[in-house]
Order: structure tokens, then sequence, then C-alpha cells
């Protein structure tokens, strides 16, 4: 999964809707970034993401994004 991640503090994770991708938060970003560390992730299928589609999956993928950002 592609994660893009700008600020510090208080994190947010930021998903997109489905046919979208990560930078339909970018607007937010230069707004928010100074007060919270904003982490916005492309889903399975979208994006710089390369695996498919999977519903069934995000739950797990945000958990290991969570981890391995140590969220």
């Amino acid at each position: 999964m592609y994660v893009e991640s700008a600020g510090s503090g208080t994190a947010l994770l930021l998903l997109h809707g489905w046919a979208l991708d990560r930078r339909a938060w970018q607007p937010q970003f230069g707004e928010l970034a100074g007060r919270f560390r904003l982490v916005a992730i492309d889903r399975r299928g979208f994006g710089r993401s390369t695996s498919p589609p999977d519903l069934a999956a995000e739950i797990d993928d945000l958990l290991a994004v969570r981890e391995a950002l140590g969220l």
C-alpha cells in the first residue's frame, strides 16, 4: 500500500472513497498538517497501491499501516 504522511501531532488516518485515491486529501494537507500528523493511503487497487481491491482486507491493511508507522 502506498502511504503519504505530513505534519506532526495527533495522527489522522485519511481514507479516500471508492474510485478515488489519496490525492483527494491534498487540499486538506496544507491546512491540517500544522496541527496533526496526516496519513493518507491509497487503498488496495487505487492510486499507487498495486494489490487488487479487496474490501475484506481493509481492516487488516489499516492495522498494518498503524503498526508500521507506530500510531
